[in-house]
């Protein structure tokens, strides 16, 4: 029961009743219980989940309310600017999504965005729902989903290694199955590159042949697309012969190379028509 008492006084003030009045809120003190635990409920699943529920403005300014508070942000009841917090890619985005919402176009935006917290960079997914002729302007969720995306990077990785694991197991069987059926060397390793060339959707493989010691000597085997005796790696590839010469030990260090890299242009591939060369090293008889 909640009591009041009011004094009741006659002309000569002096004290002649007592009003009281006294209130049932029993069914209201349970509500607020009710309201109260509800709320701290809500509070710790959003911290579990790594939720934060925020309300914002039209100036990309929010107020965290709860949940996870690891975000970098304080959750002291005041704005802080998601322009500063957000990193430089996601502000355009983000400036996007707050322009439909202030144009009433779209109720409901979300966004992928990160933000570095703690010297680490975060993933976060952010929905925000809003009404632009009511204060707060907007309410929404910013989600901590790093681990959920890096588990499905992991996934997808490990999907690439054994769908590249099954096609190499395909292309080794093939080569195989070649060499098995077939007793000419040079028919074995034109078809063997031939193989390699199709499942790889390259337009050209070649087998490259050092001389005693470091300098290379030449193409020894080469597969095309489109065969032409003038487009042979022998008569276009001077500048990619040098290029072998000079980086033997890399190739005696079992490295595979790729050009062009970070450190050798474009200008190796002079007059070879190849965009790009991928170059593992074969040894026989050491």
């Amino acid at each position: 029961l909640v009591l009041t008492s009011q004094p009741i006084f006659d002309r000569n003030n002096e004290l002649i009743s007592v009003l009281e009045i006294a209130m049932d809120v029993t069914a209201v003190r349970q509500q607020s219980r009710k309201i109260e635990l509800n709320s701290l409920l809500l509070n710790r699943a959003a911290e579990v989940t790594q939720i934060t529920y925020f309300k914002g403005d039209k100036d990309g300014n929010i107020t965290l309310l709860g949940g996870n508070t690891n975000l970098g942000l304080p959750m002291d009841n005041r704005p802080h600017s998601l322009i500063g917090w957000l990193n430089n890619e996601d502000i355009k985005e983000f400036a996007k999504a707050r322009d439909k919402l202030s144009e009433s176009s779209e109720n409901v935006v979300e966004i992928i965005c990160r933000a570095t917290v703690n010297d680490a960079q975060r993933i976060f997914r952010m929905r925000v729902t809003g009404n632009s002729h009511s204060d707060p302007f907007c309410i929404g969720i910013l989600h901590d989903i790093t681990d959920s995306v890096e588990a499905e990077n992991v996934k997808n990785d490990l999907i690439k290694r054994l769908s590249s694991y099954v096609t190499n197991e395909r292309i080794l069987n093939t080569c195989l199955t070649q060499t098995v059926l077939e007793e000419d060397f040079d028919k074995n390793t034109m078809e063997i590159l031939r193989i390699i060339a199709v499942r790889f959707n390259c337009e050209r493989a070649f087998l490259g042949v050092f001389q005693t010691g470091s300098v290379f000597s030449e193409f020894s085997h080469e597969w095309t697309s489109q065969p032409s005796s003038m487009d042979s790696l022998n008569n276009t590839a001077q500048a990619l012969k040098t290029f072998f010469t000079e980086h033997f030990m890399y190739f005696r260090s079992d490295k595979m190379l790729r050009l062009p890299d970070g450190e050798n242009s474009t200008s190796v591939l002079e007059g070879t028509s190849c965009a790009c060369v991928l170059c593992i090293p074969v040894w026989f008889a050491n």
